[in-house]
């Protein structure tokens, strides 16, 4: 089984023992607790949503037009044996992402200074890239035969 899945022998054994029950190997629970634990991890709230001081403090500084980096290094100068009052940028950033489109988010993302309102995913390139290209080129094999002579 190991060979066919391409695993280690041990990755096998061990799921199998996990995910068994007193009737042998059982996966549709095993399906539905790893389903379970994904969206537990999935729902849980951010450090800012829970915490009301980490989140006034982070709020007021980008109503002051702070960054997200610089409101996590002010944090850790201003607390440092506080462990509750920690934060990284990218969750400040993604809590701002989360925000419904009302005042209050309109003003936090003017607070941060740059122009996109959102984070956009990147498109994927689906065509054809035409930068660069000669449009309607014809191979060197197509050309008329009077220019083959010169």
């Amino acid at each position: 089984m190991a060979r066919q899945l391409g695993r280690a022998p041990s990755t096998i054994a061990r799921e199998v023992r996990h995910n068994s029950g007193k009737s042998g190997s059982r996966a549709f629970s095993a399906r539905t607790r790893a389903n379970v634990r994904a969206s537990s991890r999935n729902q849980s709230k951010s450090r800012l949503t829970r915490d009301d001081r980490l989140r006034g403090y982070v709020m007021d500084k980008l109503r002051t037009h702070w960054y997200p980096r610089e409101i996590v290094k002010r944090i850790a100068v201003a607390y440092p044996d506080d462990m509750a009052m920690r934060v990284s940028h990218e969750a400040i950033c993604h809590d701002l992402d989360v925000l419904p489109r009302g005042s209050l988010n309109t003003m936090l993302v003017k607070a941060l200074r740059h122009a996109r309102a959102y984070r956009r995913t990147r498109k994927r390139r689906t065509h054809q890239e035409t930068r660069g290209k000669i449009v309607e080129r014809r191979s060197i094999e197509a050309r008329p035969p009077e220019v083959a002579d010169r």
